[in-house]
């Protein structure tokens, strides 16, 4: 989406733009996407209406996971290391360790 919308500025701006246009989509919290829209908005509205209206059209979808609780989307290492795949023509892991004698 970030590509599309830097389509449509000069490129001598698209470092400014590209750092308003990343507040909004990777905003913490729905309160602060909608004050960095606002933000974008005024910044480039005028200036690129193009590049408001490409960023416009897909802001609902960008920010879906804003509606999703944030301890949902965390894991902890242990369960990500436990199912983490081997690397091809590794041997299977032991689920005991053996016992020397």
């Amino acid at each position: 989406k970030l590509a599309n919308v830097l389509e449509k500025v000069p490129k001598g701006v698209e470092a400014e733009v590209a750092a308003a246009a990343r507040r909004v989509l990777y905003a913490a919290t729905r309160t602060q996407a909608e004050e960095a829209w606002g933000r974008f908005q005024r910044a480039c509205g005028q200036r690129f209406p193009s590049a408001v209206e490409c960023l416009a059209r897909d802001l609902e979808a960008c920010g879906t996971y804003l509606s999703v609780p944030r301890e949902s989307l965390e894991t902890d290492s242990h369960h990500e290391r436990a199912g983490a795949e081997l690397p091809r023509g590794a041997p299977p892991r032991a689920r005991h360790r053996p016992v020397s004698g």
